[in-house]
């Protein structure tokens, strides 16, 4: 059965805009978002965007799918450079990685509908949680060419907007629960993705 996703999808301008731009209605979306979840899960997010933001928020406390994603497309080398000499102290996870533990994998999209076909969620394997992406890129845990940054993660017990949050059936017994956040970094396209998610 397909079910509907209270998200919010905001794509401004992907390409040839300078990375100093700085545009006040998408960093305004931003922080009412980012308000949303612990404060010390988004403080790597920039404090400003530009006009070059995709923002991606999902908000489906039925399915423990919570999460915000905000893209920076086509950005420089040097801002690229800047973000890995910031995590430097941190390993970095490659697509494909078998460590890597897919939050709802199983999720799939109709347009703005989502529906969590049936899995065994024993058998998902992995030790380090991170987003599906399902919808930014469905593809990215599997593509080489990102690098994922994993911050912090556990598997806590969630609060989100005062609702405790019921385990997660898509995950194996030991991530019923959780939240994962950090960046991915892809050198190759230049893109750059920080990512909070709450399950």
């Amino acid at each position: 059965m397909i079910k509907p996703l209270k998200f919010f999808i905001l794509l401004i301008c992907m390409f040839s805009c300078k990375e100093n731009d700085y545009d006040s209605k998408n960093t305004a979306i931003l922080d009412s978002h980012i308000s949303n979840f612990p404060s010390e899960s988004t403080k790597h997010f920039p404090k400003k965007v530009g006009r070059d933001a995709l923002i991606i928020y999902n908000e489906d406390l039925k399915n423990n799918s919570i999460n915000l994603y905000l893209a920076k497309l086509k950005t420089s080398d040097d801002e690229i450079d800047t973000i890995i000499k910031k995590l430097n102290t941190i390993k970095a996870y490659r697509g494909n990685d078998n460590k890597l533990l897919i939050i709802n994998k199983n999720e799939k999209k109709d347009g703005y509908f989502s529906e969590f076909p049936y899995i065994d969620s024993s058998l998902e394997k992995g030790e380090k949680p991170l987003p599906n992406f399902v919808d930014y890129d469905k593809n990215i845990f599997s593509n080489s060419n990102y690098e994922f940054y994993i911050i912090h993660f556990d598997n806590k017990k969630r609060i989100f907007k005062k609702q405790i949050l019921n385990q997660n059936a898509s995950m194996p017994n030991k991530w019923k629960n959780g939240i994962t956040y950090g960046i991915a970094v892809d050198k190759t396209n230049k893109n750059i993705v920080y990512w909070v998610a709450i399950w």
